[in-house]
């Protein structure tokens, strides 16, 4: 018995018969004919049933890219035979990230394979990138190619251990109707394309288009037959490229990797805390964490009195409400009257954050401006602070003092409560629940009333 469907190629609406227009996404001539073996598809014989216990692991292996950013996006690497997509708006970087990437496997891995196939590019295009990155091995084949029936012939054929595909919109099957990058030719390219990476053991990175609602172009399908999902997208502040992990089977989606463009390509941002050499008032160190990520940053703070009228506040990087609440806090618990000056406060380097870690050193860095007293640049301030003006702070800071302490910093100024962890750091602890107990620390002269 031979069961038939009719199904659009624009939106995969499903029709019992065959539509001159589609009643969903109202395209015309988009209907195509599907039909499949029922008794057939019950004839096949059953795979054996197991039980969870009996199921044997394997131990999954993973390919440094030799970019640390990049394999802490993808939870430590790339996995053996895995399916990945990466996603991003035009000229981000995509094709250069993985240009590089292969560039690295090679060196890394001299016996690897690795096929790049375009079809968005030239061969003499991605060669004149390969020599700008100084990417030129024996072992990295290239084509211009768009044909789905073609790609998977040459994979037969040369058997890389690594694939690259750039992108999944401009492949075209022909044994599905219409046009490059329709939801029909997406998922059925992707489809062959993880069977047959798969079934021969090729390790394969995708490239997606993305929408101008910031969502990767096709079908929601497409996300869920790869087996990672990563985002590459751009810091409208400084131009950083932020490459983050939306989904993830072989690790968690908590990482983000830093890069920056330059003439070599893309270079790793380094969170590590730049030498001071003089300390200046109305500047605190911290940190705010994105994941597993510590990442370490400067809030600056102006505090100016206005003669003519009521204070203005102005932030970057920080919200503002944040910021009210916190001069609430201050005037509530320190006495300290700020109706009458203007406060800036700004995070360097045009990060944004809106971490609660940052409370305390905002509070700080405002009062170190307003009394004209500097923080020494080798204390860092984290901690919440609450209405109530007490301070608290994140479990997971005792799990990042050794990285505290080799960026360069020698006290810590927290509640943490407990000064066990600090014995295998050069850190000292300076632990404040108040706001008073901050000012004694920082500010000893200007004690609160």
């Amino acid at each position: 018995m031979t069961k038939t469907k009719h199904v659009c190629n624009e939106c995969n609406y499903i029709s019992t018969q065959w539509l001159g227009k589609c009643p969903a996404c109202s395209e015309w001539n988009t209907f195509q004919e599907e039909s499949k073996n029922v008794n057939a598809e019950k004839s096949k014989s059953l795979k054996k049933i197991k039980a969870l216990a009996e199921i044997t692991s394997v131990d999954e292996k993973r390919y440094s890219t030799g970019l640390y950013e990049f394999d802490r996006g993808l939870g430590g690497g790339v996995v053996k035979d895995s399916l990945t997509l990466i996603g991003g708006d035009p000229g981000i970087g995509k094709s250069t990230l993985l240009l590089q990437t292969c560039g690295n496997i090679t060196k890394l891995y001299p016996d690897i394979k690795i096929v790049y196939i375009s079809g968005e590019e030239s061969e003499s295009q991605i060669y004149l990138r390969s020599k700008r990155l100084n990417i030129l091995k024996d072992n990295i084949f290239v084509l211009n190619e768009t044909s789905l029936e073609d790609i998977l012939m040459i994979l037969k054929e040369t058997k890389p251990t690594f694939l690259i595909l750039d992108s999944i919109q401009t492949t075209i099957s022909s044994e599905v109707k219409g046009s490059a990058g329709s939801i029909g030719q997406i998922k059925e390219t992707t489809f062959e394309l993880m069977n047959h990476s798969k079934n021969l053991g090729i390790t394969s990175i995708l490239i997606g288009h993305m929408t101008k609602d910031g969502h990767l172009a096709g079908p929601k399908l497409l996300e869920h037959m790869v087996d990672t999902v990563i985002h590459f997208e751009l810091d409208s502040c400084e131009g950083h490229r932020v490459l983050r992990s939306i989904k993830n089977r072989f690790g968690t989606t908590c990482e983000v990797g830093i890069f920056q463009m330059s003439k070599e390509g893309l270079d790793q941002i380094s969170t590590k805390k730049r030498n001071e050499n003089s300390n200046r008032f109305g500047s605190a160190w911290t940190i705010v964490l994105e994941g597993n990520r510590s990442i370490f940053i400067e809030i600056q703070s102006l505090v100016n009195e206005n003669k003519s009228s009521f204070g203005r506040r102005i932030c970057q990087g920080v919200d503002q409400t944040k910021v009210n609440i916190l001069i609430a806090i201050i005037e509530k618990y320190l006495n300290i009257s700020l109706s009458s000056f203007d406060i800036f406060v700004n995070i360097t380097e045009g990060i944004s954050t809106k971490s609660s870690l940052i409370d305390l050193s905002i509070i700080a860095s405002i009062l170190s401006s307003y009394f004209l007293i500097p923080i020494s640049a080798n204390k860092i301030i984290i901690g919440e602070v609450g209405l109530t003006g007490s301070i608290r702070t994140n479990l997971n800071i005792e799990k990042r003092i050794s990285e505290i302490s080799s960026n360069g910093f020698t006290r810590l100024i927290s509640n943490i409560n407990s000064e066990s962890i600090l014995l295998e750091s050069n850190l000292t602890l300076s632990e404040v629940s108040s706001l008073a107990q901050l000012v004694k620390n920082l500010f000893p002269q200007k004690l609160a009333a």
